[in-house]
């Protein structure tokens, strides 16, 4: 990831000076760090996409319905903050043991809004870090995009870009760098109606930063040509234990309110109908064949002021009709079972970096190299809601890959939930809605992450 580049722009002592800029410097996969949602279940979210704050996962999450949403139009938006108060922390796992972060800040803000079968999007990650005592690395990742759901929301199909702006600067001289960088991505997810699995795909193109200013030589050592971000393919698979549907039919409430509404049409057209045949009759020798002929009005005076009153009475019929119909559908929905375990699974596979070489010889002007080879990570996290619609719980691991030659993979555990808070309705300008509380911690060697988050239950 492109936070691996914090360490970019860190005072170390240059001790075999390179002069060519022939270089790129591979930003590795290293820890999850995002929504605090994601970062509990340890990112295998690929199959799943609930929520605004998996759309760093998969665009498919920018339509993808909880199993409790029922109206047209629905909305999500998440606050995290990741204050860094764990220090003495490595990120990259380049086996140098070397460089250590000092102090870091992460906030990330995302919203999305649902109409109908759209879905639109975007979520913001702001991570920002101190390097001793004179050094300030900021970076900003954005996802935007927007899906479409087909087959009544069983499959899911999201098209997105992505963009990453690096800024480097330092006390006394200013900005020293800044790199960014736009790429598209897209994912697709398939979740059969009453089927209790879920399959999720996620490509990404390479994204390869050049430095839009020629002034890192002021950090006493030679620029790389670019930083890069290689290419990703996740792919994820989630099966869920228990009563609770994992997958639903979403049914559309402006199709059933024409349903509803073009049988009311229909009856009210066969009346006229026979008003008309019995005004004009047809001749034993013709027929009414012709849109004409059925398009006729009735001209019985007494008739069409009937008819006036009872298209008004219909119109307030058909609107009792759709809020029963509306009040049945949400009372089946909210009647389904809580109770369930989901388990979900990523495979994440990243390309190479072309002249790749690790932040560490970055660092110290040596070649160490990084990214030579693709790499392969597996994520595996689990949830569910002990009590039911108030507290839901996370855990999960994954394997951060290395990238650098005889450096082993890092294995983290992670842990979060959400706490169901209270309802808001931003003092009745809107209706209400309910607040949640999410937590979540990822432990691995050398490696310490907490965080909090406030966003809507669902």
């Amino acid at each position: 990831m492109f936070f691996a580049t914090v360490w970019l722009c860190c005072s170390a002592t240059a001790q075999a000076q390179q002069t060519n800029r022939d270089f790129n410097i591979d930003l590795v996969n290293g820890p999850i760090v995002g929504p605090n949602r994601v970062v509990g279940l340890s990112g295998a979210y690929t199959s799943l996409g609930y929520g605004i704050e998996n759309a760093i996962i998969t665009p498919a999450a920018y339509a993808t319905r909880t199993l409790w949403e029922t109206r047209w139009f629905s909305w999500d938006a998440t606050a995290d903050l990741s204050p860094g108060p764990l220090r003495r922390i490595d990120f990259i796992n380049d086996g140098q043991g070397g460089q250590k972060s000092s102090d870091f800040l992460f906030i990330t803000a995302g919203a999305g809004a649902i109409m109908g079968d759209v879905g639109v999007g975007a979520i913001v990650r702001s991570q920002y870090y101190r390097i001793g005592d004179n050094t300030d690395v900021n970076l900003i990742l954005a996802n935007y995009g927007l899906c479409y759901a087909f087959l009544q929301g069983q499959l899911l199909i999201g098209v997105a870009g992505r963009t990453a702006v690096l800024t480097l600067s330092k006390d006394g001289i200013g900005t020293l760098g800044e790199f960014s960088q736009s790429g598209p991505e897209a994912g697709a997810i398939w979740g059969p109606a009453d089927r209790p699995y879920r399959i999720g795909v996620t490509a990404r193109s390479p994204l390869h930063a050049a430095n839009d200013q020629d002034t890192t030589s002021d950090l006493g050592f030679t620029a790389p040509k670019a930083v890069a971000l290689p290419a990703e393919v996740q792919v994820g698979f989630a099966y869920q234990f228990g009563p609770r549907p994992l997958n639903r039919r979403w049914i559309n409430p402006h199709d059933r309110e024409r349903e509803l509404r073009n049988d009311m049409l229909l009856r009210r057209l066969q009346r006229q109908r026979e008003q008309v045949k019995r005004e004009q009759p047809p001749s034993p020798s013709s027929t009414w064949t012709t849109p004409s002929d059925w398009l006729r009005e009735p001209q019985d005076p007494e008739f069409r002021r009937a008819e006036g009153l009872r298209m008004a009475g219909e119109e307030q019929e058909l609107q009792r009709a759709i809020a029963t119909a509306e009040r049945h559908h949400d009372t089946a929905v909210a009647a389904l079972s809580r109770r369930y375990v989901l388990v979900s699974a990523d495979l994440v596979f990243t390309g190479a970096t072309d002249q790749g070489i690790g932040l560490e010889g970055f660092l110290n002007q040596e070649r160490i190299l990084s990214g030579q080879r693709p790499s392969l990570a597996f994520r595996i996290g689990a949830e569910g809601e002990p009590i039911p619609n108030q507290l839901r719980v996370r855990l999960g691991s994954y394997l951060e890959p290395a990238r650098f030659s005889g450096v082993h993979p890092r294995l983290h555990a992670t842990v979060g939930g959400d706490l169901k808070l209270f309802s808001f309705d931003i003092f009745g300008l809107v209706n209400p809605f309910e607040l949640r509380l999410t937590a979540s911690l990822d432990i691995a060697e050398s490696y310490r992450s907490v965080g909090i988050s406030v966003g809507l239950w669902r």
